[in-house]
């Protein structure tokens, strides 16, 4: 599931930090930070296109149309405050639904656990223990996810990786579901 593959990838970038760290190895420990940097800008941008596209196609896009939607969130990606080439070739080459699933698969709203990880001051092993502790037997796991890592407001979310993460737009803090609970517009 996109919740597995998105928690895997969040444990193996923070373990990278983590291990690099108990090495006093610090060029290893600022390129793993710099590849969860990363990670982070980069699932948001991509959560903000798929987003888009489920609209568009909602509304019947044609294939002319949808060709020039990927060429400028291509473009846009390359305008993003990227510290390494991890996600150069989601920028290049031809773009289609099944190379965005792909990326979305494993890097779906990598904030939340960020977010956590944060009110957990860093503690990767507390972190995942809470995390498999919030999604056990979840309906949803993003949003048991969401719910334990708090609301934060897209200022507060500047502060991400060194204060280098920044959202790309404008979204509304907080969001209602159909049952009436409030968790973060991701």
């Amino acid at each position: 599931s996109a919740f597995n593959e998105s928690l895997a990838n969040f444990v193996g970038y923070r373990g990278a930090v983590a291990f690099f760290e108990a090495r006093h190895d610090a060029e290893g420990a600022r390129h793993a930070e710099q590849l969860w940097h990363d990670a982070l800008v980069f699932s948001d941008f991509l959560g903000k296109l798929v987003d888009r596209l489920q609209v568009e196609y909602a509304r019947g896009i044609g294939t002319a149309e949808r060709q020039r939607l990927f060429r400028e969130s291509q473009a846009e990606l390359r305008g993003l405050p990227l510290e390494t080439n991890l996600y150069r070739d989601f920028g290049e080459g031809d773009l289609n639904n099944a190379r965005i699933l792909h990326y979305h698969l494993y890097n779906d709203q990598l904030v939340l656990f960020q977010r956590l990880l944060d009110r957990r001051h860093d503690d990767l092993r507390a972190t995942i223990a809470t995390v498999l502790r919030v999604v056990d037997s979840a309906p949803d796991p993003f949003a048991a996810l969401a719910v334990a890592a708090g609301s934060e407001t897209a200022s507060q979310l500047a502060g991400i990786s060194g204060g280098a993460y920044a959202p790309l737009q404008t979204m509304p803090d907080q969001c209602r579901d159909p049952a009436g609970h409030v968790s973060p517009c991701l």
